[in-house]
């Protein structure tokens, strides 16, 4: 029984072997295009924004006070 036991699961690692290989590869190769992916992107400068320096004005513009109040006037 033991000797049934050890052929089986020999033939099943046999025939796992090609498959465990192909994932060995498919990693390899995921891993590989994402690691040239992230050295691209940190090689090439990109382009700098029109606005990347510009500061937004803080304050509004001159309005009368009778149009910037909050409450109605009825």
């Amino acid at each position: 029984m033991v000797d049934t036991t050890d052929a089986v699961l020999t033939s099943v690692r046999r025939a796992a072997r090609p498959f465990q290989i192909a994932t060995g590869v498919l990693a390899t190769m995921i891993l590989g295009g994402l690691l040239g992916q992230i050295t691209k992107d940190r090689v090439e400068a990109a382009p700098v924004h029109k606005t990347a320096g510009q500061i937004a004005k803080a304050t509004p513009l001159a309005l009368p006070v009778s149009q910037a109040s909050l409450t109605v006037q009825n």
